[in-house]
């Protein structure tokens, strides 16, 4: 028998109001770029963003760029909304008709989204038809993210809520064994996974803090360093990993100190990071 995704799992269609493109539109056209410097006018790459740059890009979006093609291509795909506790998570799937499909949750990082595996969506899409595809593909806005971005007002949520209200989707598809695949805060995400869940029976990582951290994938049943690596993810404040960061820091680059913090930001404090962006 053929799978089918459960009821609660809402087709969902993105459909940005007008009147909030309107307001974007006019904030864009409001917003002044700043005075040429000597820093803004060259090439180099150590003195950063330059105004051409900047004026090109606001450009592109007041008069190229069409968000309502954006729209038709995001909705090209099977998008879905699913509730669980608080979270009115948003999810794209490419579901297969395979009893022994394999399902794997692509999990985006910050600044990003879902959209970032649309590309590979599409590939699968145009290789496989349904009957044929040997993967359930389920790719979620994560929780404080793009479309699942409305987070409960009275808790200060966390990697483990995220981490739990996402392995209850894979649950609640009917998975009970699944791989999970992360980047960026995704990876955490991924991470946590592993260490908390018997269903996350593999776990593909493209970021890591220190290369130690990914040992959780080979030593997940010695209970001391599963313990640790808990602690480093939750709490990243102890005296051992503080000692351990100030003696990094005195080794690395201010670049290098300034992506640590916003690590740990992305991490500990994932909807800063989100109204940042927006």
């Amino acid at each position: 028998m053929s799978y089918t995704p459960p009821s609660t799992a809402k087709p969902y269609t993105v459909n940005i109001p007008d009147s909030t493109l309107s307001s974007w539109r006019q904030l864009l056209e409001l917003s002044p770029l700043g005075p040429q410097t000597f820093e803004n006018t060259q090439d180099k790459e150590n003195y950063g963003i330059t105004y051409k740059w900047l004026s090109d890009a606001k450009d592109h979006w007041l008069n190229t760029f069409s968000w309502r093609d954006q729209e038709k291509h995001i909705n090209s795909f099977p998008n879905y909304r699913m509730q669980i506790e608080d979270i009115d998570l948003h999810f794209v799937a490419l579901f297969s008709e395979k009893k022994d499909a394999v399902p794997i949750i692509f999990m985006h990082g910050w600044p990003g989204s879902f959209i970032e595996f649309l590309p590979m969506c599409e590939l699968i899409r145009n290789k496989y038809a349904a009957k044929d595809l040997p993967y359930h593909i389920i790719v979620p806005s994560l929780p404080g993210y793009t479309l699942s971005a409305k987070t409960p007002l009275d808790k200060d949520w966390s990697l483990q809520d995220s981490t739990r209200v996402l392995d209850q989707l894979m649950k609640n598809l009917g998975f009970g064994k699944y791989i999970a695949q992360g980047g960026d805060v995704g990876s955490f995400v991924g991470m946590a996974m592993a260490v908390t869940s018997d269903s996350c029976v593999a776990l593909h990582c493209k970021f890591s803090l220190d290369g130690g951290v990914l040992r959780i994938i080979y030593i997940r049943d010695e209970t001391i360093y599963v313990q640790y690596e808990l602690t480093f993810l939750s709490e990243h404040d102890g005296e051992e990993q503080r000692g351990r960061g100030r003696r990094r820091r005195q080794t690395q680059s201010p670049r290098e100190n300034r992506h640590e913090a916003l690590t740990a930001v992305q991490r500990r404090r994932p909807r800063i990071c989100d109204r940042a962006r927006l």
